[in-house]
Order: structure tokens, then C-alpha cells, then sequence
């Protein structure tokens, strides 16, 4: 799935982190008003950071692949019948793992599990680390152990 993308651009940790919560919020939004990211971003007032505009990218190109890989992974849970900001985190998290060998494997589980927490239910951040820590044990095996993030309050 790799895109060939150059990732030139990628700020610093905090940066990557607004970026992410930038790139969920806008992936959230455009669902639930079945609109594109990209027509999310020409709503925005501030202009978008570069990763955020790479994930948004990322996500809306390999969308089917990322709901692919996620499928099954989801427990008794179809992905369409999940919170549509969980389903956003994981495939947000879900692209990163394919695409950017650059950022650990740890990093993007702990951000995405505090991507569910503070805007999912209080279920989202323990659901989200299994799914997501199931798909990084097969797409990154080689990085394998890494520290689960804390599901804890």
C-alpha cells in the first residue's frame, strides 16, 4: 500500500500530534456530512498543517484498502456500525501503520488511543488499542514487542 509519498514535510512530535487531532476532526466531519476531506479543508479558517492535508490525502486514497485490513479486526462490530469517530481514528492509525514506516509503531497506537479517549465513549480507547494493536502485530511484526499504550482513565 505504500504511496510513495515524500514525507519531507512531517513537523515535529507536538505539530504530528495537532495534525493528527486536525486530520481526525476533518475525517469525522466529512463522513458525517458525506463530504469529501478535501471540501472540508476548503471550509477550514485555518489553514490545515502539512501532515494533516498527507493524512487526509493518505486515508481518502487508500480508504477501501484501510477498510479492508480493518474488517474482522472489529470484534462482533461490522465497521459501518461503528462510531464514526472510532471508525476515523482507526483509519487514521490504520494508515499510518502501512504508510509511514517513519513513525513508531508505540506512537501511533498511544496517539490514537488518546484520539478515541478524548472523543469517543468511554469504551473507545480500550476498543481501539486491541483493534489496532491486532493489525500492528501483522503489518509491523518486526517492531513487535512494543508497549501497549494505557487504556486507564
Amino acid at each position: 500500500m505504500r504511496d510513495g509519498a515524500r514525507h519531507d514535510s512531517a513537523p515535529i512530535i507536538g505539530g504530528r500530534r495537532e495534525a493528527r487531532e486536525q486530520a481526525l476532526l476533518l475525517l469525522y466531519e466529512a463522513e458525517i456530512r458525506d463530504l469529501t476531506p478535501e471540501a472540508m479543508v476548503d471550509e477550514v479558517v485555518v489553514e490545515p498543517e502539512a501532515y494533516t492535508l498527507e493524512v487526509l490525502a493518505g486515508v481518502t486514497l487508500h480508504r477501501t484498502g484501510l477498510d479492508e485490513l480493518l474488517t474482522g479486526r472489529t470484534g462482533d462490530w461490522p465497521l459501518h456500525r461503528l462510531a464514526s469517530i472510532d471508525r476515523a481514528v482507526l483509519r487514521l492509525a490504520a494508515w499510518e501503520l502501512t504508510e509511514r514506516e517513519d513513525v513508531p509503531t508505540a506512537v501511533i497506537l498511544n496517539e490514537a488511543v488518546e484520539l478515541a479517549k478524548t472523543y469517543g465513549t468511554d469504551d473507545s480507547g480500550g476498543f481501539v488499542n486491541g483493534v489496532l494493536a491486532n493489525l500492528a502485530a501483522e503489518v509491523r511484526p518486526d517492531t513487535l514487542p512494543f508497549e501497549a499504550p494505557d487504556t486507564d482513565g
